[in-house]
């Protein structure tokens, strides 16, 4: 019982290892394409903004093409945002998260069990401090009488 015990412990804590390590490595992949794009987007957009902005004064003015090109800039924003927020470590983790599931409830029964026991054996000590001879049987007291009737001939 007691490696049963020990063994579902390390289970759930080797489970609860890897799903949090996997949930980490995400947050890192999500970081750092975050950080390269904000970059890329960053050098990319003054120039893309510069060339636009010149291209469009042409044909709609300043005004306008100022604000055309400050649209198009929170476009790709949202949509650069949208796509790292979209990776997830929930689908490689399941297996690890039933694993986990099933160690924590046969820790449970194997608990429940000891307390089965527990309870059973309080019950037949709590017996045998009131009634010591009834829980001894009448095997036990055969051989009592039996001894006392040789002691007492003698």
């Amino acid at each position: 019982m007691i490696d049963r015990v020990g063994r579902n412990l390390s289970i759930i804590v080797k489970a609860e290892r890897k799903m949090l390590w996997r949930r980490v490595t995400v947050m890192r992949q999500q970081t750092v394409i975050g950080v390269v794009a904000a970059i890329f987007g960053t050098i990319g957009l003054v120039m893309l903004n510069i060339a636009g902005f010149y291209a469009m004064t042409t044909w709609f003015g300043t005004a306008l093409a100022a604000l055309f090109v400050s649209v198009g800039n929170l476009v790709i924003a949202i949509a650069l945002f949208v796509w790292a927020a979209g990776f997830t470590a929930r689908r490689e983790i399941e297996g690890l998260m039933e694993v986990r599931d099933m160690a924590y409830s046969d820790l449970e029964a194997e608990m429940d069990a000891t307390v089965t026991e527990i309870d059973d054996l309080q019950k037949t000590v709590r017996d045998l401090v009131r009634e010591p001879l009834s829980v001894l049987g009448v095997g036990a007291m055969g051989t009592l009488v039996g001894f006392l009737v040789r002691l007492f001939r003698r």
